[in-house]
Order: C-alpha cells, then sequence, then structure tokens
C-alpha cells in the first residue's frame, strides 16, 4: 500500500468510560503543519497486543509516524507538534515518549 503523509493516533483502552477530560483533549490536539490524522482504536484485549495490533495497521497504510495514546492518559494540545519537532531536530532518532508517572499522591516516574 502506498504511504500515509500523516500521524496513526493509536488508541488503546479497556473499554471502560473516560473521563470528560480525556474525550475534550482528542480534538484540541494541534497536529504539524500539513499532517493528515488516521484514527486506530482497539479495546477488550491486554494493551500490549493491542498497541502491536494498531501498530500493524498503522505500518499496513505506510503512516509516517505514530503516536500511541491510552484512554487514561490526558496530553496537552501541544505534544504531538513537540514530539514531532524533538524528532525533526534528531534524524537518527526513531522512538520518541514522554514522562509517564505514577498516578500516586506524589507522582513518580516510570
Amino acid at each position: 500500500m502506498g504511504n500515509f503523509n500523516g500521524i496513526a493516533m493509536l488508541i488503546t483502552s479497556e473499554g471502560r468510560p473516560v473521563q470528560m477530560e480525556w474525550a475534550l483533549s482528542l480534538p484540541a490536539f494541534q497536529y504539524p503543519m500539513g499532517m493528515s490524522v488516521a484514527w486506530f482504536l482497539a479495546k477488550g484485549k491486554e494493551r500490549a497486543a493491542q498497541r502491536e495490533a494498531l501498530a500493524q495497521r498503522a505500518v499496513d497504510i505506510g503512516v509516517e509516524y505514530m503516536f500511541f495514546l491510552d484512554d487514561d492518559t490526558i496530553c496537552p494540545n501541544y505534544t504531538l507538534q513537540y514530539l514531532h519537532y524533538q524528532l525533526a531536530q534528531r534524524p537518527d532518532v526513531g522512538v520518541i515518549g514522554g514522562i509517564y508517572c505514577t498516578k500516586a499522591a506524589i507522582p513518580e516516574p516510570l
């Protein structure tokens, strides 16, 4: 299949209801200039298997970038622009991500 000039938004879910803030954060994402977006969702399985299946679907359509998002993670609206900028500054890097923290009273990075 041909290349998809854009980003695949890969969302994993356990099928539970999501927070209102999470749902409203999705349309607020700001994408890098000229980038198309494809949305993929997997639910009901173990998250690692979901991520593998979603990544394969994205590879099958030839996406340029993949962004994994769980149904319990709320990102700032500039996240995709920031990560894209960081990748563009480092052509030798293939994967980049944010710091994910525990959900404790005093969060710690994982």
